[in-house]
């Protein structure tokens, strides 16, 4: 092997080490994310379903009708 391949390969192999410690690091913190992820996933589910129960009351008949009642009274 001669200088300039072994120089080669010397500076190859030292300029990915810290690639590769960048791309470990980068799985971690995926990893780590997922979980969060999931979480907020669970919270949007349970927001989208109170908010479907919301939809439903507010554009039923008897809702409309009890706040035209509502403004009857309340006029003078």
């Amino acid at each position: 092997m001669d200088f300039f391949t072994f120089l080669f390969l010397t500076v190859l192999i030292g300029c990915s080490i810290p690639l590769m410690k960048l791309w470990q690091d980068g799985r971690r913190a995926r990893v780590v994310d997922d979980g969060s992820a999931r979480a907020m996933q669970q919270q949007i589910d349970s927001l989208q379903q109170r908010v479907e129960v919301l939809e439903k009351i507010v554009t039923d008949q008897k809702y409309t009708l009890h706040r035209e009642l509502a403004a009857l009274d309340d006029t003078p």
